[in-house]
């Protein structure tokens, strides 16, 4: 408990310091966003921890000579420890069409990795689809994760939404390189100014050793970008 209260003050920390900073700065450059809602099957990198989640999160970001810097917490409650993750990351655009960032994620109590660190380094580009590849590093486990996604978001009608993506990825898991992908598309509604209600479905596989272990997940949610 006294671990969960250190971690939680932690992430109010890296918001306050988030919001002060960037209203130093500038404050027509803050953004941010926060989240909360439901997971059927909490899982990472394709692994399922076999418990439903209650999640929440909160991030901002804000400029500083050129570079776009972002701050965030997540915690999803479940049976035992609750899943906390605090990341720090630093953003600069390319040729105007690239987006690149390194970051810092620190992990506690993740059913996959335990409490560990992690270092990224992500480029982006909007090239009809939003495609994006990112390269972790564990420092405290010493291995590499590969990732690649893309996606495409399309107004169905008016108000509702449609988002569609793929993702895939390498990993190590219980000390073997692992693939893993997962597909997943999501519907949203406004119900008020910057107020997004939404509804998702996900279908998640990892492949290792000649096994398949498919699990599909449903989130439901409200997220609120200021």
């Amino acid at each position: 408990m006294k671990n969960k209260l250190v971690k939680m003050n932690i992430v109010a920390g890296l918001i306050l310091a988030g919001f002060l900073v960037g209203k130093k700065i500038n404050a027509a450059e803050i953004g941010g966003s926060f989240f909360v809602g439901y997971n059927s099957e909490l899982t990472f990198r394709g692994v399922s921890s076999n418990q439903s989640s209650v999640q929440s999160s909160f991030d901002t970001d804000f400029s500083v000579g050129g570079f776009d810097i972002g701050l965030g917490g997540a915690v999803s409650t479940k049976d035992g420890p609750d899943d906390i993750r605090l990341g720090v990351d630093i953003g600069v655009s390319l040729l105007e069409t690239i987006d690149t960032s390194i970051g810092f994620v620190n992990y506690s109590n993740n059913h996959l990795i335990g409490n560990s660190n992690e270092i990224y380094f992500e480029a982006g580009a909007e090239i009809i689809l939003d495609v994006s590849a990112r390269v972790y590093y564990n420092t405290d486990k010493s291995f590499e994760t590969f990732e690649v996604s893309a996606g495409k978001g399309f107004e169905l009608f008016d108000d509702y939404d449609l988002n569609i993506s793929v993702a895939a990825g390498n990993t190590e898991i219980n000390e073997e390189r692992e693939n893993y992908y997962t597909l997943s598309a999501s519907a949203s509604r406004e119900i008020a100014k910057n107020t997004v209600l939404f509804a998702g479905l996900a279908f998640t596989d990892v492949y290792g050793l000649g096994e398949s272990d498919a699990v599909t997940t449903v989130t439901v949610g409200v997220n609120h970008v200021f």
